[in-house]
């Protein structure tokens, strides 16, 4: 196969590692590295794409290219050219780190190059060398060894052992028939002295004689050119062998060839986000970070600009006395790259990483760069006494950016509803987050709030010249590919301000199946029965933001089939789902509930959701739809199930009616859900079992307790809501007790018999798997306790 040109090697890179125009540019040669040669310009790509992408990426391009990868080094062959002898499954081949010098040349990268051999110092004797082994024929033994020695004066100069003459061989020598006797010499063998060192400090006119190589008794060969210097860090890991290591994700042996290992087991959730951070810092020998435990020094901020943080995902963590730079990131991946880039731009060095995750990294660019940024716009505009136009296509505006940043910020933190308060000091902003409401941003100069609000108003398409009664509309936000919907109320305060509530609705993608309601498994079988019947009504109830029209959508999702004519009649219409016919009532032109539901029942419908039954006209209408054939969905606001029936007694039904049509009631709460990562074992209390015992149920003693510091993955120790249900059956035995005009406590009673759960109990069985505390439940529920059970932890 042709090996590439310099040119094509550095566009395929480009294209199979996706790089920016300007990591394209450090590809390119030079004029003058064109002229070198083609083996030493490919060599130069290479080592600038190590800068800029992973091994992967290198390896897929030469694969591309035909070139394939060894798997193993086994011995260095060229040390000048990096060639070592390496193993490709069965076969042995030559491998190099740039496969390009030679044909047939199978890669691999340097730091998996073996070194170039050291030889091992010999173990036989210095005076033992090669050379020829033909005896020297004029070479005669001495006859007396002993006089020999003592004719012969000692060397004051030792000689190296390289400088001493060889021993030849010689004839093998033949005893004589009979030794002659040695008799004692009237010489005394005096030893020689040895020279005493001495240490004179003079200063001699001429340099001094170099002293002469003193013998070494372990001689070692020169080295050899060697290889490229390796890292003196840890080897890497895989990602594989770190969660191995780690204890995570229940790893099997032949998933380590998987180097995306960690994205696979967090979208089948076999490791969370925390454990996939812990794993890619772990495979670099680099060290996790939590930012709740070790958030980063408010002094350093300032060092790196909001285009690097972005670019590269970086954040500056804190500053070493003796300059070291560390910085947070959750690409540990492109390490040598972010070193260079914050590097050049900071004019730092060291630079040493960090790995968080993406959601703390996400939190503390958004928290430090992007709020900060459009409310410091805000202020330097606001501080020029002027007031600025509004052009909802000017996304300059520094207000318009402000109310856009503040809405995208509300998404990802998962509120409910964002609040636009004007107050003496200026104007307010807060989130609703897991039902409590926690400040957006600081508070902001009294100057902007006619101007922000007037912003609101114009995207809601509201009237600006009426401050004096409230408005209601919509908003619809495109971010990306995404779409956020916000319904929106404004309503007039004093001294001519409005306060403008935003409610951030879900899409209905996100509408869940009645599955992921949360409910028990009784409970589930029961609801799935009761909105498959053929006619009837079906209430929920539950007060205002327990999730009422959430829990009917989830309903209609599995029961509006395209067989089936649904409609709704709805104020407002809050989720556009497929399949459906949607009606929105406007009571200022007489289309209320009771003259939209008659109009619908003359639509041939199978099934009608009714948004709420609110009066008398109305409930009267729901009734006869019930009863002529139709299933009718609707809620009403009543704190339990039984309490239903007396409501619909208070609008003014009689129990003849409410008795035949009326199938069944599901009651609703939403309570905070406890935050998987930080939240720590407790002991439920005796109260909760004890009720868990008498509904018969199986539970754990254990439970949960919030982390009030909370972590980068919640809000305070708590994350989103779970929904608690109570389920009320009516059977021939309650359509009796109705009829009967019997009590609320009555009606609960006699559904508790036949089986429904109620909504403490649920709750309590909830908090037993660790979802719920049990204080935030009996809150909700306005539980009454007694003195003992109050003392119970």
């Amino acid at each position: 196969m042709t090996p590439p040109t310099p040119q094509e090697l550095i566009t395929t890179l480009k294209t199979h590692a996706q790089l920016s125009f300007m990591q394209h540019n450090r590809l390119r040669l030079n004029a003058t590295e064109q002229k070198q040669p083609t083996h030493t310009q490919y060599h130069l790509i290479l080592t600038r794409a190590r800068t800029l992408m992973t091994e992967h990426h290198i390896t897929t391009t030469l694969n591309h290219l035909g070139i394939h990868r060894a798997d193993v080094a086994t011995q260095i062959l060229d040390p000048k050219n990096q060639i070592s002898e390496a193993k490709a499954g069965p076969h042995i081949v030559r491998a190099s780190s740039n496969p390009f010098q030679e044909e047939n040349l199978y890669y691999l990268p340097p730091d998996e190059l073996l070194p170039p051999p050291t030889l091992t110092p010999s173990q036989e004797p210095a005076w033992l060398t090669t050379h020829s082994t033909q005896p020297t024929p004029d070479y005669q033994p001495p006859r007396d060894l002993v006089q020999l020695a003592l004719d012969t004066p000692p060397d004051p100069t030792p000689q190296t052992e390289t400088e001493a003459p060889p021993i030849p061989f010689t004839e093998p020598l033949t005893a004589p028939e009979s030794a002659p006797e040695l008799t004692a010499s009237p010489h005394t063998i005096t030893p020689p002295e040895l020279p005493v060192s001495t240490l004179e400090i003079t200063t001699p006119p001429t340099p001094p004689t170099p002293p002469p190589a003193q013998p070494n008794p372990d001689p070692t060969p020169a080295p050899l050119p060697t290889a490229p210097k390796r890292d003196t860090r840890q080897k890497r890991k895989s990602i594989g062998e770190a969660l191995m290591h780690l204890g995570y994700g229940d790893v099997q042996t032949h998933e380590l060839s998987d180097y995306k290992l960690d994205d696979t087991l967090l979208k089948t959730g076999r490791i969370n986000e925390f454990q996939a951070a812990q794993a890619q810092a772990d495979a670099r020998n680099l060290q996790y970070i939590d930012i709740t435990d070790d958030p980063p020094h408010s002094d350093v901020a300032h060092l790196i600009d909001e285009h690097t943080a972005k670019t590269h995902r970086v954040y500056p963590h804190h500053q070493e006395s003796d300059g070291t730079l560390y910085i947070l990131t959750d690409s540990p991946a492109r390490e040598t790259l972010i070193k260079t880039a914050v590097t050049e731009r900071t004019n730092r060095h060291p630079i040493t990483l960090h790995v968080v995750t993406p959601t703390a990294l996400d939190r503390l660019i958004r928290d430090h760069y992007t709020n900060a940024t459009a409310l410091k716009d805000l202020h330097t505009e606001f501080s020029q006494h002027t007031t600025p136009e509004i052009d909802l296509e000017d996304t300059d505006n520094a207000v318009k950016r402000f109310v856009r940043n503040t809405i995208l910020t509300a998404t990802l933190k998962n509120a409910s509803d964002i609040h636009f308060e004007p107050q003496e000091d200026g104007l307010r902003v807060r989130y609703r987050i897991d039902k409590h409401l926690r400040p957006a941003t600081e508070a902001l100069p009294k100057a902007s709030t006619d101007n922000i609000i007037r912003v609101l108003k114009l995207m809601a398409g509201m009237d600006l010249g009426n401050n004096r009664e409230p408005q209601d509309a919509r908003i619809t936000l495109k971010v990306g590919t995404a779409r956020i919907n916000l319904r929106v109320s404004c309503l007039p305060q004093t001294e001519g301000h409005e306060k403008i509530v935003c409610r951030v609705l879900r899409e209905a993608k996100d509408i869940p199946d009645i599955e992921g309601l949360h409910m028990t498994p009784q409970t589930l079988t029961r609801f799935s029965h009761l909105i498959h019947l053929a006619d009837g009504m079906v209430l929920v109830t539950g007060p205002t933001g327990s999730g009422k029209s959430f829990s009917l959508y989830s309903a209609l999702k599995r029961i509006a089939t395209p067989e089936k004519n649904t409609q709704t009649i709805e104020d407002p219409v809050e989720y556009q789902l497929q399949g459906l016919n949607q009606s929105q009532i406007n009571a200022e032109i007489g289309y209320t509930f009771a003259k939209a539901l008659r109009s619908a029942m003359r639509q041939d419908p199978d099934i009608i959701l009714l948004g709420e039954i609110r009066d008398e006209e109305t409930a009267r209408v729901a009734i006869a739809a019930a009863n002529t054939g139709h299933l009718l969905l609707s809620t009403l606001h009543t704190n339990d199930a039984a309490s239903a029936i007396q409501r619909l007694r208070n609008i003014g039904l009689e129990n003849y009616n409410i008795a035949p049509a009326l199938r069944g009631v599901l009651a609703q709460r939403l309570i905070r859900k406890l935050c998987p990562i930080c939240s720590t074992p407790t002991t439920l209390p005796p109260r909760a079992a004890d009720a868990l015992k008498h509904a018969r149920l199986s539970f754990t003693d254990e439970s949960r307790t919030p982390n009030h510091n909370g972590c980068n993955a919640c809000e305070r120790g708590h994350k989103g809501l779970v929904p608690i249900h109570e389920l009320l059956i009516v059977d021939e035995h309650l359509r009796d007790l109705i009829t009967t005009q019997a009590t609320t406590d009555t009606l609960a009673n006699a559904a508790r018999a036949t089986g429904m759960i109620d909504l403490l109990t649920d709750g309590y069985l909830k908090a037993s798997q660790g979802l719920i505390t049990v204080q935030d439940l009996e809150a909700a529920v306005n539980t009454q306790l007694n003195p003992k059970d109050e003392a119970t932890p």
